[in-house]
């Protein structure tokens, strides 16, 4: 590879994101994203996110500020928000406060945790999403779309698991509470 594209004849573009590499995205790989990296001679960084909420980005860029990615090689680069952006995401009509972000602790070894003591443990990260999502559904929040303000629906709420079983359990709670 690096005798086909090393020479200065020849350009080679490598989009690359270490959160991808990271978490094993399209099977990306932590160890090839950084030797790409350090092999090349120029880098560029997208700096503005188009697609996100302001306030969550504002948060974020003040995690990550504090607590920096946790691995050799790669830094977090704060990342503006697209003006479009800026006042996108919900709102309580009842004028309540939404945080931008909540994070929730569990046990640092969820198999050690589940066997000490299952009926409390076993489940129970799926058990608290599901009860967050279905307070998001019935608090009244609205949410804002090309078309302006409209009630937020389960069509507008994404959630991101590791496995398959994980899936399975989290479904199976969010239809105990009527939620497809």
């Amino acid at each position: 590879f690096g005798a086909l594209f090393d020479a200065a004849s020849h350009a080679l573009y490598l989009i690359g994101d270490p959160k991808q590499s990271i978490y094993r995205f399209r099977g990306a790989d932590i160890a090839t994203y950084l030797n790409a990296k350090q092999r090349a001679a120029t880098h560029f960084r997208l700096d503005t996110n188009w697609r996100s909420d302001g306030a969550l980005l504002e948060t974020l860029n003040q995690l990550y500020a504090a607590n920096p990615l946790i691995s050799e090689g790669i830094e977090y680069s704060p990342v503006k928000v697209a003006e479009p952006n800026v006042l996108q995401g919900l709102r309580d009509p009842q004028g309540g406060t939404l945080p931008a972000m909540c994070v929730l602790r569990f046990p640092a070894d969820p198999k050690r945790a589940a066997s000490e003591d299952p009926p409390q443990v076993a489940g129970a990260l799926e058990a608290v999403v599901a009860a967050d999502v279905s307070a998001l559904l019935t608090r009244g929040l609205e949410i804002r779309d090309d078309e302006g303000w409209r009630p937020l629906s389960p069509r507008d709420i994404a959630i991101l698991v590791d496995t398959n079983p994980q899936a399975q359990k989290l479904q199976t709670q969010l239809r105990a509470r009527g939620i497809p």
